[in-house]
């Protein structure tokens, strides 16, 4: 695998509030990377940062594409904190309004609804669907500029376990067939053990850990001890000192 996205150092503040302290990782093609962290350790502000919604206040990100016959830009896909949604409108109307937005566009959302598991002939307004739907019509608007990246930010919060598994198996379809990379942040440790190939520790802003998971099955025989391991790292992994800037 090679690399597609290398963060530099990146630091951020908010006024005196560090918010992101001298973070490194790189993230291969193809990879589904795993960003944890408690609430507020950072997650949301380094994502943000990969997509350009922030500006690093030191330190840089580079995006680089593995294909070298591939002259075209990376295409990034993204549902961040929660997807924003036309409520009076279909899912079909949904995806029409924002593919406008969206610079040479190949009409394919007929395709996208039919890989998120929504039927495209259901013209009930967004306001009806379940928190699940939802969440797949989300991944769907994420969807439609045909993504090399696909950026999300706590994607399983509220779904049953059902939805959990109906989720994460959609995710490792587009990871297998569309070789989609992605960075996904989460808390739900265990659901991450079931597709992620890398994952990243954040605590009170800076990498505590960076493990892959063939390291944790050589470390620990049960997903209990992983899960276990992480969480200490969440609440005791050593950071490093405060950037100054």
């Amino acid at each position: 695998m090679n690399e597609i996205i290398r963060i530099n150092n990146i630091t951020k503040y908010y006024k005196d509030f560090v918010a992101v302290n001298s973070v490194n990782i790189a993230i291969n093609h193809g990879e589904i990377y795993g960003l944890i962290g408690k609430n507020g350790a950072g997650k949301t502000s380094i994502l943000k940062m990969i997509l350009g919604i922030l500006n690093p206040s030191s330190g840089n990100i580079e995006i680089a594409n593995p294909a070298l016959d591939k002259t075209e830009k990376l295409q990034f896909g993204s549902v961040i904190e929660a997807p924003n949604l036309y409520n009076e409108l279909s899912a079909l109307t949904n995806l029409r309004l924002v593919s406008k937005l969206i610079p040479n566009f190949k009409d394919n959302v007929f395709e996208i609804l039919d890989i998120v598991g929504l039927d495209k002939d259901n013209r009930k307004p967004v306001k009806t669907y379940s928190l699940g739907m939802r969440q797949r019509l989300g991944l769907a608007i994420a969807l439609l500029g045909s993504p090399d990246i696909l950026i999300l930010d706590e994607p399983m919060n509220g779904l049953d376990p059902v939805g959990m598994c109906e989720f994460r198996n959609l995710l490792i379809k587009l990871n297998k067939e569309k070789n989609v990379t992605m960075i996904i942040s989460s808390h739900l440790l265990n659901e991450l053990f079931k597709f992620s190939n890398t994952y990243g520790v954040i605590r009170n802003g800076c990498l505590a850990k960076e493990i892959t998971h063939n390291e944790l099955l050589e470390m620990f025989s049960s997903d209990v001890e992983r899960e276990n391991y992480l969480i200490k790292l969440m609440e005791e992994g050593i950071c490093n000192e405060i950037n100054e800037i």
